[in-house]
């Protein structure tokens, strides 16, 4: 299954039936993959980099998560084991 969000299309659905209007969320998730034991999660979106990283070390801080560490924190609170999640980030 495929779904895709939009968080800044005032009307999602103008592009498909299946196309979702927000972000992922937790419940989206849920509905999503109803069998958490037996499934393969395919992550891709932008994700903190090395210059994000550098930034915040700067600054004193720690970087803020961006989507693809928000994904992935929601699908392991689902349970889904880390070794079934594959992730690739840009940004």
């Amino acid at each position: 299954t495929v779904i895709h969000t939009l968080t800044r299309e005032p009307n999602a659905r103008a592009f498909g039936p299946a196309v979702r209007e927000g972000r992922i969320s937790l419940p989206l998730l849920r509905e999503a993959i109803p069998q958490i034991d037996d499934c393969y999660v395919y992550v891709c979106g932008p994700g903190i980099s090395h210059w994000d990283v550098v930034a915040a070390k700067q600054a004193g801080t720690t970087p803020a998560p961006r989507f693809l560490e928000t994904v992935v924190s929601q699908l392991r609170e689902l349970g889904i084991p880390p070794d079934r999640i594959k992730r690739e980030s840009y940004g």
